[in-house]
């Protein structure tokens, strides 16, 4: 649990506005600036391949290319994801960590199998017109990515943030420079460019678990066993990921509201122009969160359990308890505040802010609205987070199974009532399950000590 808390508070020790910025900074590099660096150099490599280079087509064919395989990826590999990183968890727990490695190339082995193997068979029914070289590296790419998520969440999980900043950066970096170097050789180039760029993080990523956790073992299979899988979580990762993306993949597949790209990959600017604007507004709220979770949630998180390990008393057991508490809900204070003063800053400037960007002005509603979504959606994180940290599978679940279907169903009733409900769907969904998180939380919170007596 110290980790990146102790560097945190090691900055933050000396009260000083200084620090208080640097300490905030460090958090926001950490929390969102290997996905924001990932997004940048996508968008900058898209940028000069449509503006200068003028190679418009080609620049949304391959940004289209590049959205399905993140978002196919991010829903299929959440099925090892979540529960992977808990079976390690497990096993450091156990002191038993020479098994982590050998464990991960078994899960490498089966996701390329079977994810793999599936991404094949997409690239035919979506793009069977294409080259064969654009096909094989779209798969292989596909493939990349998917050991990409579950390498990366398992360091998040570890803690090894600066790690994997370092190495998004390296690699998105040289998936820029290649593909300004291979633009005038075409779309199947590019996509070969940036799948350089994923095998070289994800081979950083495999060096460093096996430096950090040395084996003599290359294979084990131990995550595969029942006893050691968490079935819930299984299912919890892949269904929230599927509930994030599926009110954009029904926008791309409603007739009206999408177009041809490229073979079967469709696009749908309307909506997914402001929603990109309005996700790289989750910086304030998940730099907050990180910074509190790390620095004060998980410290007293830890010391409440040492202090049941040690034979404290009954009230300071009950005392660290309502310390606990207190921090858990100034965590959750803390985003919502953050969070909001964002949501008012894009909504007041909105118009603006497109004109900036040479956006059409008919997006400010859909980007207000989606701003609003986004805000949520970083409060269902926080609590999704601390749900996590206080091992409640069953509601985590719960919340993913109610976020799919409401996203989905919201969204279609949104569609059929016209163009200015747009965007309605995903935020009312997002309201109704954070409801439902607070409410689990709150339970979470008052039966934390009968589960740690009663149910150990």
């Amino acid at each position: 649990m110290a980790g990146i808390g102790f560097e945190l508070r090691k900055i933050f020790k000396k009260q000083s506005f200084l620090n208080l910025v640097r300490a905030y900074g460090y958090s926001a590099i950490l929390s969102v600036g290997a996905w924001i660096f990932a997004i940048f150099a996508i968008g900058i490599t898209v940028w000069y391949i449509k503006y200068v280079q003028g190679y418009d087509v080609l620049a949304n064919q391959y940004a289209t290319s590049l959205t399905y395989l993140i978002a196919g990826t991010l829903i299929l590999s959440g099925f090892f994801q979540h529960s992977f990183t808990r079976f390690v968890a497990d096993q450091i727990y156990a002191k038993k960590s020479e098994y982590i490695c050998p464990n991960l190339i078994a899960v490498i082995l089966v996701s390329n199998i079977t994810i793999g193997l599936i991404g094949y068979l997409l690239t035919y029914f979506f793009v069977p017109d294409q080259s064969f070289f654009y096909r094989l590296f779209m798969a292989a790419s596909f493939n990349m990515l998917c050991i990409v998520w579950i390498c990366n969440n398992l360091l998040s999980g570890l803690k090894y943030y600066n790690a994997i900043m370092l190495l998004f950066i390296l690699s998105y970096c040289l998936s820029g420079f290649l593909a300004i170097t291979f633009v005038n050789l075409g779309l199947s180039w590019l996509i070969f460019a940036f799948y350089i760029s994923q095998f070289i993080l994800v081979s950083g990523m495999i060096i460093l678990l096996f430096k950090q956790y040395p084996t003599h073992q290359l294979i084990r299979w131990d995550y595969f066993s029942t006893k050691n899988t968490f079935i819930s979580l299984v299912f919890t990762s892949f269904l929230a990921n599927l509930a994030f993306w599926i009110d954009k993949i029904l926008f791309w597949i409603f007739p009206s509201t999408r177009f041809a790209v490229i073979g079967n990959l469709f696009a749908s600017p309307l909506y997914d122009a402001p929603m990109f604007l309005a996700i790289l507004t989750v910086i304030p709220g998940l730099t907050v969160f990180l910074y509190r979770i790390e620095t004060d949630f998980a410290y007293i998180y830890d010391l409440y359990f040492k202090d049941i390990r040690r034979g404290a008393t009954l009230q300071e057991i009950r005392d660290r308890h309502n310390e606990l508490v207190k921090t858990g809900r100034q965590c959750f204070y803390d985003v919502l505040r953050y969070q909001g003063l964002t949501v008012l800053f894009v909504i007041l400037f909105a118009k603006p802010i497109l004109h900036l960007l040479h956006l059409s002005p008919l997006y400010v509603y859909l980007l207000r609205i989606d701003i609003i979504s986004i805000a949520l959606l970083t409060i269902f994180m926080g609590l999704f987070n601390l749900l996590s940290y206080l091992d409640r599978l069953k509601e985590l679940f719960i919340l993913s199974v109610v976020f799919l279907v409401l996203n989905f169903l919201l969204t279609l009733i949104s569609y059929y009532l016209g163009v200015f409900y747009y965007g309605y769907g995903f935020a009312l969904a997002l309201l109704i399950t954070d409801l439902l998180a607070l409410y689990f939380l709150n339970s979470a919170f008052d039966k934390l000590e009968y589960r740690t007596f009663m149910l150990a």
